[in-house]
């Protein structure tokens, strides 16, 4: 069981609207990260990444991760904006 489940999802888009995919959790976005990455990687991926691995290893609550993967995200423009429900 996953628990580093953040209390809403957030929403990328990887190659078109045809490849949106909801990121759930901290493990998710992790592997996101490392494995889908459309971009060259920035400094907010690379803030992202030890964001995921401080939450993974319980030194951050979740919350902690989304944010930082949100913001990745927003800089290598596949943030899909809105309000999703986890």
């Amino acid at each position: 069981m996953d628990t580093k489940r953040w209390k809403s999802y957030v929403r990328v888009e990887l190659g078109g609207r045809d490849q949106r995919i909801n990121i759930p959790s901290t493990r998710a976005a992790a592997e996101c990260l490392l494995r889908s990455w459309p971009q060259e990687w920035g400094p907010r991926h690379k803030q992202a990444r030890e964001a995921c691995i401080a939450v993974l290893k319980g030194e951050q609550p979740p919350e902690f991760a989304r944010q930082a993967f949100v913001e990745a995200a927003r800089e290598a423009g596949i943030l899909v904006v809105g309000v999703f429900p986890g």
